[in-house]
């Protein structure tokens, strides 16, 4: 591999605040102060790889580095400031509507409540995913470096954020655009898994995607008293049917002191379908903000399918968000029953009801076949996998 050396040279000026530091430290008032970062020389942005990350410790010269490989695209025009007022989809110029969805979704913000927000009532953790969506979707350049990567949100959100744009960037979300994130932290990198990643603290290159870790997922029903916990994160009314069954997805998260703990993901309430015998629906589907976008709420799906086909039930779901319909009708188990551009109206107890009357929705209901076995389901790095189930 070709070995680079890069060279940091500032020339200080005469004046009476440089001349009392050198006195006070007996520091001679050098011209040129130079400082060397050697390297493996990483890949140029023609060669065929999507994701590149350059970390190391602070102040060990990452963001020079960037800036010297990558000049032209270092700073694309994503990470212009924002304009004041507006919602955050007004934020994203000319383009079209289900390109910024797509990207929304694909760096974890995909809660609707969130994209009429204006971005200053957005948490910083939200703002670093919104930024990051737009300098992929606004950048005039193939190549987007993202600077300070995951610097403002925990340990589990970095890691999320990272498989969910590892998936978009698989799934050929943005054909067009190179990524390179450029970060102090290292406990993102697996879930990310770059195509190659310089590290400056000892100056290495290494190539080839790191094999990701699964994020083992346990369905069990819960008291309805942990809706409270999910409530607020849904884009519809935060009520939920006394009559409802309520299931929650767990995992057991490692955490950076202490043994791991288990974190609720994701919560659904269940309803009988009334008129219908053997028939039950989807009241409620929630994934807390932190782990959407990696598939977890389809999972989770069609894990509480299997359960209520074993229990001689078929599950039915409306929805209208995009991202979600999208993925059912991918899917193999489930099956489009209807589409409702302008929504349809319910009956509540033999009484008119509003339902989703107003927006589009999509009607869909499961036809895979019931399956028991003792293992549980599995999030994988890159995407939710379905195949086991486990009812504790």
């Amino acid at each position: 591999m070709t070995t680079r050396i890069l060279t940091l040279t500032s020339e200080p000026h005469d004046c009476y605040r440089v001349a009392c530091v050198a006195g006070i430290l007996d520091a001679p008032v050098q011209r040129q102060v130079v400082r060397t970062i050697q390297f493996e020389e990483p890949p140029k942005p023609e060669e065929p790889w999507k994701i590149g990350a350059i970390l190391g410790p602070s102040g060990a010269g990452k963001t020079a580095v960037a800036n010297a490989l990558y000049r032209d695209a270092f700073r694309p025009d994503g990470n212009r400031p924002w304009k004041k007022g507006g919602a955050l989809i007004e934020q994203f110029d000319e383009i079209p509507v289900e390109k910024i969805f797509e990207a929304l979704n694909a760096v974890g913000l995909c809660a609707p409540t969130l994209w009429l927000q204006e971005i200053e009532t957005l948490s910083t953790g939200e703002r670093f995913r919104a930024e990051l969506a737009r300098a992929l979707l606004l950048s005039t350049h193939e190549l987007v470096v993202f600077d300070e990567f995951a610097n403002y949100v925990d340990r589990v959100a970095a890691q999320n954020i990272a498989r969910s744009l590892r998936k978009a960037f698989d799934h050929n979300l943005f054909p067009q655009r190179k990524l390179l994130v450029v970060s102090c932290r290292y406990d993102f990198c697996e879930a990310l898994q770059p195509d190659w990643t310089l590290d400056l603290a000892t100056g290495a290159l290494q190539r080839g995607r790191l094999r990701p870790q699964p994020l083992t997922v346990y369905v069990r029903r819960a008291d309805r008293a942990v809706w409270r916990y999910f409530k607020r994160f849904h884009y519809l009314s935060g009520d939920l049917n006394r009559a409802s069954q309520v299931y929650v997805a767990t995992a057991m998260e490692p955490r950076d002191f202490g043994p791991p703990r288990e974190t609720m993901l994701a919560c659904a309430a269940i309803l009988q379908v009334e008129g219908q015998r053997g028939q039950r629906r989807v009241h409620r589907l929630v994934v807390q903000p932190n782990y959407q976008g990696l598939g977890v709420g389809g999972a989770f799906l069609d894990e509480l399918a299997r359960l209520q086909a074993r229990q001689g039930y078929r599950l039915n779901i409306v929805t209208g968000h995009r991202a979600f319909v999208k993925r059912l009708e991918r899917s193999k188990l489930w099956r489009l029953r209807a589409f409702y551009p302008h929504g349809r109206l319910q009956r509540h107890k033999g009484k008119p009801s509003r339902g989703s009357f107003g927006r589009a929705v999509a009607s869909f209901y499961y036809i895979g076949e019931p399956r028991c076995t003792s293992e549980p389901m599995r999030t994988a790095g890159r995407h939710a996998t379905t195949d086991k189930e486990r009812n504790v």
